[in-house]
């Protein structure tokens, strides 16, 4: 069903195509390049000093200190079995692992995967280290997961992909299991791909609002939101818990 969706909303419509032809937003793609988005934005981190600057204990503290908003949620989940969307080098694990049961790390990139599997095969008897498309999460089982979370990624996901995740967390989550979204909160040039919004932080188009919209749409319940600032812009981004219904 949501991939029969998917591709009809990746397939515009005339009457779609005049209406975006008609608001000069600049950078526009067609949206029939929707796949192509999701690859580009893919591409940009497969090899980046992103992933080595974040490795410090600065960078990590903004989602694990003790004052940090996003710890202060995370706290909130049961992490006995649980998915982290779009892990990258795999940092965060060191901070949740020992309270996990069973943990999926999901990655679009296959380098990231194998890094990951690399750096963390002392843990291999618990961590399945899985390759996603960027909007699924294959291997998991209909409601295995009691918590699901991503960070500092999300915010770069095209909106199509955010909704083919949301989807997939409320097939693998548990009655009254909650997830964790660390996305975009910028509404700037609606049309631009993600890769092109250099000095927005590469923040793809997302709303607080939609992001609550569309996590409704799908069967997933609000806990919290929280919109914060990141990089110098006071309200670019935002941290969203959801539950799903017992």
């Amino acid at each position: 069903m949501l991939r029969t969706i998917l591709r009809k909303l990746r397939s515009p419509s005339p009457a779609q195509v005049e209406v975006s032809s008609s608001l000069e937003v600049g950078g526009a793609l067609p949206r029939s390049r929707a796949e192509d988005y999701t690859q580009a934005i893919a591409d940009d981190w497969k090899s980046s000093e992103y992933y080595d600057g974040v490795e410090r204990e600065g960078a990590l503290a903004i989602f694990w200190g003790e004052e940090s908003p996003f710890k202060q949620m995370f706290d909130k989940l049961d992490v006995a079995r649980v998915a982290e969307i779009a892990c990258g080098h795999g940092r965060h694990l060191q901070k949740y692992h020992q309270r996990a049961e069973k943990v999926y790390l999901l990655d679009v990139n296959q380098e990231n995967i194998d890094y990951c599997a690399k750096r963390h095969k002392a843990l291999a008897d618990k961590v399945s280290f899985v390759r996603t498309n960027g909007a699924d999460l294959p291997g998991i089982a209909d409601g295995s997961c009691t918590a699901v979370f991503s960070y500092d990624a999300m915010v770069h996901f095209e909106i199509l992909d955010v909704i083919g995740y949301l989807q997939e967390t409320n097939r693998v989550l548990s009655d009254g299991g909650m997830a964790l979204f660390h996305h975009s909160n910028w509404i700037g040039n609606p049309g631009c791909a993600a890769t092109k919004t250099h000095d927005f932080g590469w923040r793809n188009y997302m709303s607080a609002g939609l992001f609550l919209h569309l996590a409704q749409r799908v069967g997933l319940d609000t806990v919290q939101q929280r919109i914060i600032p990141w990089g110098g812009w006071n309200s670019l981004d935002c941290i969203t818990l959801l539950r799903k219904a017992a």
